[in-house]
């Protein structure tokens, strides 16, 4: 009898574990890990027979309570292995904690925190060193005939400086379809093309860095583009729903969708809330909005539709609290350091209302950043917001170059 209940006991423990590891595997994970004074690496993985679609970033400053800092997009669902770079409060002490969440809305277990570390980064006036930022163009729809596809990271920079030949471009081809094979001409190069052998998305990230070595202290953001392979560009439709953008609690939150494609006319949008409850006003135009009521990353997918066809995409929007973790920006930098010449939006050599009602136009959202090469955007947030009207101010009335 004992040996009986001995293997009852074994067939349940056995049966306990069984569940238990059925559960780890149906849930997405991540960890963090810092880098050095400013960086910190998110890796994670999606969940059997779902995809992945963002991580919710948590830190804790100077030990105090935990506070929802941001939402990253995984872009396509991939695994992730991403350098999250930030500027945060100079003096103070920072720990790290992801949670990774797929499209089934099944969340994983949070990570742990990272190891503790301090920051101390100063910029304090127009001598010191400052990160450039990474521009990888915008997202291009292409067809299988195409011989070459280019991208363009011309338009990254330094705000202290236009001496964009001391940039070093780290291009890579993260993402796409099964079986395809992508060459990248020069991933070193400002501009390097590839042959797509395969239709589908192709996602491609690029960071530039101002030192050779390509230091965590001189390396920009990463950014990302996409590009859209279609079998035949007379054919074919493909949404846009535009890069993930960060908002302060409180404030409203555009979904611009303006860029999606079609070689017919569009019949409808369809905006839809994939992981919280939110009244989306005009859920059915190309632009809409929102108001959060808490914060957190809000994950919205655009469906847009033609006659003969249909395409969907991804996009989040991370609300934070400004009161606990500032306005996110990636670095602080006095406005009087930047050159006027990225408020000259007109191109005309002096800073004035015509630039400043292209400003106004692109306030608070993505829309119209492509149309103006993003040039409003200084902290290259992909948002326009208070700083970027601070930079501005201090360039009001002077000349553009």
């Amino acid at each position: 009898m004992q040996k009986k209940t001995g293997n009852k006991q074994w067939k349940i423990l056995h049966g306990f574990f069984l569940i238990l590891s059925a559960i780890l595997i149906l849930q997405p994970f991540a960890w963090a890990d810092y880098t050095d004074f400013r960086g910190v690496v998110l890796n994670g993985a999606p969940a059997d027979g779902g995809r992945f679609y963002y991580y919710d970033v948590f830190l804790k400053i100077d030990q105090g309570d935990p506070v929802y800092f941001t939402g990253i997009s995984s872009q396509d669902g991939k695994n992730l292995n991403y350098i999250f770079q930030y500027f945060p409060i100079n003096n103070s002490f920072f720990e790290f904690q992801v949670t990774a969440s797929d499209s089934h809305g099944v969340q994983g277990l949070p990570s742990q925190w990272s190891e503790t570390f301090y920051a101390d980064f100063i910029t304090d006036d127009c001598s010191s060193e400052t990160v450039p930022f990474a521009d990888p163009g915008d997202d291009q729809v292409t067809d299988m005939q195409a011989v070459e596809v280019m991208l363009d990271g011309g338009g990254s920079y330094d705000l202290f400086s236009d001496d964009t030949s001391s940039l070093k471009f780290f291009w890579e081809c993260f993402s796409y379809p099964k079986d395809a094979v992508v060459n990248l001409s020069d991933p070193g190069h400002e501009s390097p093309f590839f042959t797509p052998d395969k239709a589908g998305t192709y996602y491609f990230r690029l960071h530039v860095s101002n030192s050779v070595n390509d230091t965590d202290l001189n390396k920009s953001p990463v950014r990302y583009m996409k590009v859209d392979v279609v079998e035949d560009i007379n054919n074919f439709v493909a949404a846009n729903a535009g890069p993930p953008t960060k908002v302060p609690l409180g404030s409203a939150a555009i979904l611009d969708g303006t860029d999606s494609q079609s070689s017919s006319d569009i019949l409808s949008y369809k905006w839809e809330a994939l992981n919280k409850t939110v009244n989306i006003i005009n859920a059915h135009e190309s632009v809409a909005m929102f108001t959060p009521e808490e914060e957190g990353t809000y994950t919205f997918r655009l469906t847009v539709i033609t006659e003969d066809d249909f395409s969907s995409e991804i996009t989040i929007v991370s609300v934070y609290d400004e009161d606990k973790v500032g306005d996110l920006l990636f670095q602080k930098i006095d406005p009087e350091c930047v050159d006027c010449v990225h408020a000259d939006i007109d191109t005309n050599n002096s800073v004035d209302g015509l630039d400043m009602a292209l400003l106004a136009a692109s306030f608070n959202s993505g829309k119209g950043l492509a149309a103006y090469r993003a040039d409003c955007d200084f902290d290259k947030n992909l948002r326009i917001e208070k700083f970027d009207i601070k930079v501005f101010a201090a360039c009001f009335g002077n000349a553009g170059s």
